[in-house]
């Protein structure tokens, strides 16, 4: 559900801020967003960390893969 257009302005974002990123390919799911997105047409995309045990009590990320998600949120 993820606007290619808005996805190509965090990418150059991302770079114009020397924040690392990777662009993962989703073959399905959905995100919260998308309610919005196909309701009031305001382009969305999801910005996730990767995360070692995900579904699991203890979900574990590195630092840096969340100082660079914060920081790209913020610019």
């Amino acid at each position: 559900m993820a606007n290619p257009s808005f996805q190509q302005f965090a990418a150059k974002t991302a770079k114009k801020a020397q924040i690392s990123y990777t662009r993962a390919v989703r073959t399905g799911g959905g995100i919260d967003g998308s309610e919005i997105l196909t309701y009031e047409g305001i382009p969305t995309i999801c910005i996730g960390i990767p995360v070692r045990y995900e579904h699991t009590n203890y979900g574990m990320v590195a630092y840096q893969d969340f100082a660079y998600t914060v920081k790209l949120g913020t610019v």
